[in-house]
């Protein structure tokens, strides 16, 4: 899938992770039809979750750990980066998050 290429070292074992969440995510919409998502943690679940939406508005709540992710995996951040313009909302639970 688009998600998952292969220009970002991760191992087959994480690969194999997102695409089960993938696969999840996308039944879970299929059968329930939201009107919108709301992912926690503007990271991996929430870029997975865009990139299944089909136009879905995305609602992420920030919790603060998430934040420093970027930094701690800067190849990580290449899988989550596409899919950020994706997200309609942020929500900062935290004023150190907003």
């Amino acid at each position: 899938p688009r998600f998952y290429q292969k220009r970002v070292p991760v191992s087959n074992v994480f690969r194999e992770c997102l695409q089960v969440w993938s696969r999840r995510i996308r039944r879970l919409i299929d059968r329930f039809q939201p009107h919108v998502l709301h992912v926690h943690h503007l990271w991996l679940l929430a870029a997975v979750a865009a990139m299944e939406s089909d136009g879905i508005p995305i609602v992420v709540s920030v919790h603060g750990t998430d934040l420093f992710r970027a930094d701690d995996s800067p190849h990580l951040y290449d899988l989550v980066r596409p899919w950020a313009s994706r997200i309609h909302a942020v929500l900062a639970l935290t004023r150190e998050s907003a």
